[in-house]
């Protein structure tokens, strides 16, 4: 046999015992790896529910920047809860309860002192209106009260005040629609506390069905449709 012939007869030889050895040695681990690896799939189930999730932390942040803080000073007592920025140039609505003539205002986006002050308040229906000296605010939509059905998600976000501080900070509760009459209250399945008051209520969406506000010894949400407070601030 021709000389290179030889050497590359015993190179293929080498060659097949190289790899039978490098075989033996790392295939077992590699196949033992895919067999004991999970395989994952995503449900349509799972994928709406991602989905879902979503959705409701962009409707969070949408209205969050809506939610005006609400504080009044009447003597040594202080009076905390929430309220809803309408328009971009600084219109605002929240309940009477939280703006006492004889107090003193303070409001807040966003967690940041702005100046504003009241300029309507109906202790009848409990409404009063906020002019924000600001302009370029975040406003969000309104929910079609026509199209709302029982048993739908609802969720609250509040603009809370540390109880010591009375720094402002954001809470988020969520509940179901329990009953409704038309264009005038919403009753909901949210249990809250009075720092909850005057909180924008809304859907998936980010649309607002109104504010919020404690009606019966259970500590539920009522809601203020939103058709009487667009009535209420002429819009």
């Amino acid at each position: 046999m021709p000389i290179k012939q030889f050497i590359y007869f015993l190179l293929m030889i080498a060659a097949g015992v190289l790899g039978g050895f490098l075989g033996q040695k790392f295939l077992p681990n590699f196949y033992s790896a895919i067999e004991s690896s999970p395989n994952y799939f995503v449900t349509k189930e799972e994928k709406y529910y991602i989905q879902e999730n979503n959705a409701l932390k962009d409707s969070i942040q949408k209205v969050k920047s809506s939610v005006l803080g609400v504080k009044t000073v009447v003597g040594k007592k202080t009076i905390t809860g929430s309220g809803l920025i309408l328009t971009s140039d600084g219109l605002a609505v929240t309940l009477a309860e939280l703006v006492p003539s004889s107090g003193k205002n303070y409001f807040f986006i966003d967690s940041q002192a702005v100046k504003g002050q009241v300029i309507k308040r109906d202790t009848d229906q409990n409404l009063a209106l906020v002019k924000i000296e600001k302009n370029g605010l975040s406003a969000v939509g309104f929910f079609m009260l026509d199209q709302l059905k029982i048993g739908e998600r609802i969720f609250l976000i509040s603009q809370i005040f540390d109880a010591k501080t009375f720094l402002p900070d954001f809470s988020v509760n969520e509940g179901i629609v329990k009953s409704f009459n038309g264009e005038f209250f919403v009753k909901t399945s949210i249990i809250e506390t009075e720092e909850s008051l005057g909180s924008p209520i809304f859907d998936l969406e980010g649309k607002v069905l109104g504010l919020s506000y404690i009606y019966g010894s259970d500590n539920s949400i009522t809601v203020f449709p939103i058709a009487k407070i667009k009535a209420f601030a002429g819009l």
